[in-house]
């Protein structure tokens, strides 16, 4: 019996794990809108417990980015701007980790140190500098199975 090829190779099925993503303006107001984005994009996933990690994170890496490519002046005249720079910042959830993304137009590598006990690294791509984070967390713990107990007999003359 012969084997014959099949017309597309059988494909694992992977699951599909959220993310989202925000572009923000180069300034200091992009670390409000990060800390909002996280907050709300991780009480979607009901990953709460590691709010405070992750929002650390974030705001360091786009603290990076806005100094790199933008301004921190919180005095800035948008009225005298003729362009703004652009940052990205996106959220990926795998099976045991957070992963915050932020890019922006630089193509010099990132200012200051990655965040401290966590895998970081960066790449350019399309033109962009993308560093990155993955922060951890414990995956869900197993659902113990329902035991159905008998329930304690009563003594006669006791009441409960």
């Amino acid at each position: 019996m012969a084997i014959r090829p099949t017309a597309q190779p059988p494909r694992s099925e992977l699951p599909h794990w959220p993310s989202d993503s925000i572009v923000l303006a180069a300034t200091h107001t992009a670390l409000t809108c990060t800390s909002l984005f996280v907050r709300h994009t991780l009480e979607v996933w009901r990953l709460q417990p590691i709010f405070d990690q992750v929002e650390a994170v974030a705001l360091q890496l786009v603290s990076n980015a806005v100094e790199s490519t933008g301004t921190m002046d919180e005095h800035l005249d948008l009225r005298h701007v003729d362009y703004l720079d652009t940052i990205g910042v996106c959220l990926r959830q795998a099976e045991a980790a957070v992963l915050v993304e932020v890019s922006d137009n630089s193509l010099e590598p990132p200012i200051g140190s990655p965040p401290a006990g966590h895998k970081s690294g960066f790449l350019i791509l399309d033109g962009r500098k993308v560093v990155w984070t993955a922060v951890a967390y414990p995956p869900p713990k197993q659902a113990r199975p329902y035991i159905n107990h008998p329930k304690p007999q009563q003594v006669q003359g006791e009441s409960r």
